[in-house]
Order: structure tokens, then sequence, then C-alpha cells
């Protein structure tokens, strides 16, 4: 699957770091996140509340995933990071879909059968996502290259990225429908 382009990375590992002004918005987009699930976890007084913490959280481990893996010009760093931010994308979008439910009081959704069908999609990309390197079900290619003097991660997607990607929509979306209704 990986494919070298041509563009040679600047170093590896923890010399490998390409740093712009931007780096400052991930940062404090992610410390934000990070800080605010704390803050409201440690004043939940409801589920739908510890939900709301946990996807928060999970939120900035995703920016902060994306963040150390577009900085970095290592293609294993960035494999890394591109599981450590998918690891945190699929649990803010499931953590988002239960917040939902349970701030809307919609618990009688929550019956064994709705684990199983709910938890199938993330758990099968979580997988794809871990071993990325040895398919091409996620990505069907990626290698790295280059945007405006910055070594990026370039990825042709596969059919497992767009599954990952209706499901996140439709999770998402449901539960904003779910939000909108009972208001």
């Amino acid at each position: 699957q990986a494919a070298s382009s041509g563009c040679a990375p600047r170093g590896s590992g923890m010399n490998s770091w390409q740093l712009t002004p931007v780096v400052v918005l991930y940062i404090a987009a992610a410390w934000t996140a990070i800080m605010l699930a704390f803050t409201i976890w440690k004043m939940r007084t409801t589920k739908s509340l510890a939900y709301f913490s946990v996807m928060t959280f999970f939120a900035g481990i995703w920016t902060l995933g994306y963040l150390l893996g577009f900085f970095n010009s290592d293609l294993a760093v960035k494999l890394v990071m591109l599981r450590f931010e998918y690891l945190g994308d699929i649990l803010a979008v499931c953590c988002w879909l239960l917040f939902a439910i349970h701030y809307t009081k919609n618990e009688r959704w929550l019956k064994p059968s709705f684990w199983f069908l709910f938890l199938i999609i993330p758990v099968l990309t979580l997988l794809q996502i871990l071993y990325v390197d040895q398919h091409a079900i996620f990505y069907k290619s990626y290698q790295l290259g280059s945007m405006k003097e910055l070594v990026v991660f370039e990825k042709v997607y596969g059919p497992g990225f767009y599954l990952w990607a209706v499901f996140a929509y439709l999770m998402t979306m449901i539960g904003g429908l779910l939000l909108v209704r009972s208001m």
C-alpha cells in the first residue's frame, strides 16, 4: 500500500516536525476540548453529561492525533497518529449519539440488539485502522506527498472509509435530529 512519492521526509520521528503558525490553533482546540471534558466531568449530574464529557474528551484526542500526524513528516509517525486520530473520531461519534439518546430520554432504544448493531461498524473501522498498513480496505493506497512545503499523507479512500463516513454522518444526524425534536 505505502508507496514512495519521491518526497523525502525531513527526518525521522522526533526530528521531523514541520511547524507552522496553524499548529497553535490545533493545540488550542485540543487543549480546550480536553479541559472542557474534565470540567464537565467534575460537574456532571446526569448520564447524558457523562457522555457529553467523554465525547468532548475524544474530540480533543481526535484533534490531537490529527495535529501530531499532520505536522510530522515521518510516515511511521503519521500512521501511528492516524490510529490515535481515528480512535478519538470513532469514540466521539459513538458518544455523541449516546449523549443525544440520554439527553432526550430515549433510553428505551438501548437494548442488546441496539448495542450489537450500533457497535459493528465502529469496531470494524477500528480494526481496519489498527491494521491499515496490512490491507487496502480503508485506504486503497497512501503515500507521502508535498503541499506548500509540508510533507502530507496522501491517500486514496477505500470502501471501509466510505462505510465509516456514512455511519458517522448518519449517527451525527440522528443525534442532531433527536435534540431538535426534543426542543
